[in-house]
């Protein structure tokens, strides 16, 4: 039960409990702070007093070296804008949250326990985006939303955990065919629809459809994807506007490939935008507002609508270079290469869609690495778990 909590409170934390306008920017900032606290105090307090085993830490270099380009790219703003270091650790203070990943194997939760959180958080992202959507123009979270493909589209911080909730509940329908997984799937559904989110929406679609055709427990493949196929007519014609209105947005974009917003962005922030070699190995650093920086960051996005946040993996390479880059790419290509027992088999599903979103997502690494942190966990716990399995035997 105590590390539930501990583990729910920095989640819960590290997304800003989903930045309720009533919390205030202070508020906002402080729960950050104290989620960050709550990592490095579990994570020493373990470390003194736990003399118990110790799970094998398979992501323990890459995680570092996420860390260690984080720290590097504040040199940048403070050679090239004078933003101070005591200003840029401030300001990078959300991705900390990359110590998470340490916390978790301080306090060794279980498989379940690990399972419990997503679905905890990914049904309460779900259920408030659904609030947001339902409310506006009256904010109940201070987050951007705007009118547009014929819906209102909500940006509430951790996508990631109902993108993996929906694939928990894909994997637990299949294994007790409970009607209260599709319950979940078709709430998490039927937002990512309402949201408008075409590159959410096709990952998604391909990976279920991976599921279904590499999951071992399911016999009759061919029979479940068309039933699904049947299941998702209704969907359809339930929100036949929006579906319309990302059809004609992928054909305006497809022919003026160049107008497109991300492509415009991308190519902004990695030609205009003042780089050196430098630049580019560490990073530009993040932006304070309280530095003309950060003030160059935020008129880029009033006046020219560039976002370094939805560019996904490119703005990374922009904000913290190369090296952390690199250590994503290594992260990722270790999780193809683990071999995980089918009941993890939604980790590597999961990685799928964010491969397949790499280039236009809202850089998971950085927002939502509390998600990243736990499957990467639960990737090593299998492998220990194994592990003594062959051992007793």
């Amino acid at each position: 039960m105590i590390k539930n909590l501990i583990i729910l409170a920095a989640v819960l934390c590290s997304l800003m409990f989903f930045r309720l306008i009533y919390l205030g920017e202070s508020g906002i900032k402080g729960l950050q702070v104290l989620g960050v606290m709550i990592i490095v105090g579990v994570i020493f307090v373990q470390l003194i007093y736990d003399k118990t085993f110790r799970i094998k830490q398979s992501f323990s270099w890459e995680v570092a070296l996420l860390l260690v380009a984080v720290l590097l790219s504040m040199i940048t703003p403070y050679r090239d804008y004078g933003q101070s270091i005591k200003t840029s650790l401030i300001a990078q203070r959300h991705m900390y949250f990359i110590l998470f990943y340490f916390m978790l194997h301080a306090i060794k939760p279980s498989q379940m326990q690990v399972q419990r959180i997503f679905f905890i958080i990914g049904i309460l992202y779900s259920l408030f985006s659904i609030m947001q959507y339902l409310a506006y123009p009256t904010m109940i979270f201070d987050v951007r939303a705007s009118l547009d493909r014929g819906t209102i589209r909500i940006f509430l911080p951790g996508n990631i955990f109902a993108v993996v909730t929906y694939f928990l509940c894909l994997h637990y329908f299949f294994r007790s065919y409970s009607f209260k997984y599709v319950i979940i799937m078709g709430i998490i559904l039927s937002f990512f629809v309402l949201q408008g989110t075409r590159q959410t929406l096709a990952s998604v679609g391909f990976a279920s459809f991976l599921f279904v055709l590499f999951n071992r427990k399911i016999k009759s493949k061919l029979l479940i994807m068309v039933l699904v196929g049947l299941s998702l007519i209704p969907l359809y014609f339930a929100f036949e506007s929006i579906f319309s209105e990302m059809l004609n947005v992928t054909e305006s974009q497809s022919e003026r490939f160049e107008d497109n917003v991300r492509v415009r962005a991308a190519t902004f922030f990695l030609t205009y935008f003042k780089h050196d070699i430098w630049g580019y190995l560490l990073g530009s650093g993040m932006d304070s507002q309280k530095n003309v920086y950060g003030l160059l960051i935020e008129s880029y996005k009033e006046n020219l609508g560039f976002y370094i946040e939805d560019i996904g993996i490119i703005g990374e390479f922009v904000r913290y270079g190369a090296l952390f880059v690199l250590a994503q790419i290594l992260i990722i290509v270790k999780v193809f290469r683990s071999k995980l027992p089918n009941s993890l088999m939604y980790i590597k599903i999961y990685f799928i869609v964010f491969v397949m979103t790499l280039f236009t997502g809202a850089g998971y690494f950085t927002f939502s690495f509390t998600a990243i942190g736990l499957m990467l966990y639960q990737i090593d716990l299998a492998k220990t778990e194994k592990l003594l399995s062959i051992n007793h035997e």
